[in-house]
């Protein structure tokens, strides 16, 4: 239904307990959707202000994520024929061991209540293939719906390519990548060792031992998107690095570290591990790296060497993520508001 039938009531809300999910899945389509008609409310369970007496009242369709799904028997009861729908970002079922302690939801009981309730939705949002084949068990429709950049004009623009001295390579994130950034350590300090002109740059909250070393410059900090893209391209790299470890939780993610990465014009060294060995075409738009220090340290300096291949990779990288906007994404999200 679209906005003008419905007067001044939204055609749908998106309640959120994670600001990224909530600019991925509330956000960023709803400014899409907003020039076609179909309104959204995007709120979130974080900090003041955060109640949702309004979403609780009203009748529009919901889509809740894995931690407001709590949500779903009061929003139930409120309205049985009311549709709602929980998206699901990750594999919580399959946590990575070193993030246990902040293993989100958590614990056994708050993942027997989130599976409760993915069987009672209505329908299911996932970012991956391969997420949604395991979340199939659930006998829910599933919509898979990638995240997406906005419109590469909106992005900060690459800046020139350097051929000379003195590059920038690096990687920003949270600590819930620490063991991804952290088992590439060895073959950075030897690449720095090796290239003593180059500086690896790392940005965000996600701080290993090994970045101990005067050849790596620290961004302590964390910011949301959509200013995570200005504060990426405000650390002036040449290259940006995408280290995955291989593990069951890894392997449902979707390819978005190397997407922002693309869509900001950086050339892009990965991991061959799920979507990022799925969606990534090896020295067209990144270059993909086996799991081991000897296969980083020779990709890494490969990279610092050749110009050629950092401008080649830069380009097709940055026309590929031109395909991977929320234009191209849009049209699910409408879909599924229109359901």
């Amino acid at each position: 239904m679209s906005t003008e039938a419905r007067g001044n009531l939204p055609d749908g809300h998106v309640v959120t307990s994670d600001v990224t999910i909530g600019w991925h899945y509330g956000e960023l389509p709803a400014q899409w959707l907003k020039s076609r008609g179909v309104h959204l409310e995007v709120r979130s369970l974080r900090g003041p202000g955060s109640a949702v007496d309004e979403v609780i009242s009203g009748d529009a369709p919901v889509l809740l994520d894995s931690l407001a799904a709590r949500l779903l028997p009061q929003l139930r009861a409120q309205r049985r024929d009311r549709r709602i729908l929980i998206s699901c970002d990750d594999d919580w079922w399959q946590p990575r061991d070193w993030a246990k302690a902040r293993w989100r939801p958590g614990s056994e009981a708050q993942l027997v209540e989130l599976a409760a309730n993915l069987r009672a939705a209505d329908g299911l949002v996932v970012p991956s293939p391969a997420l949604a084949e395991r979340m199939r068990h659930f006998g829910r429709p599933i919509t898979v719906i990638p995240p997406a950049l906005p419109r590469l004009e909106e992005l900060p623009a690459p800046r020139p390519t350097r051929a000379g001295g003195g590059l920038r390579i690096g990687w920003a994130g949270t600590a819930w990548h620490w063991e991804d950034l952290n088992f590439i350590g060895p073959a950075v300090v030897e690449f720095l060792a090796r290239r003593p002109e180059v500086t690896f740059v790392l940005g965000g909250k996600c701080v290993p031992s090994w970045v101990r070393h005067p050849r790596i410059e620290l961004h302590h900090g964390w910011v949301p998107l959509p200013r995570y893209y200005d504060v990426l391209a405000s650390l002036n790299l040449d290259a940006f690095v995408c280290p995955l470890v291989r593990c069951p939780f890894n392997e449902a993610k979707p390819c978005l570290k190397p997407l922002e990465a693309a869509g900001l014009g950086l050339p892009v060294i990965a991991s061959r591990v799920g979507a990022y060995a799925e969606e990534l075409t090896h020295e067209a738009t990144a270059v993909l790296v086996g799991e081991s220090t000897e296969a980083w340290l020779t990709a890494l300096l490969r990279l610092v060497d050749d110009a050629a291949l950092r401008a080649h990779l830069a380009a097709r990288g940055r026309a590929w993520a031109a395909t991977r906007t929320i234009d191209a994404t849009g049209p699910r999200w409408a879909d599924l508001w229109g359901g």
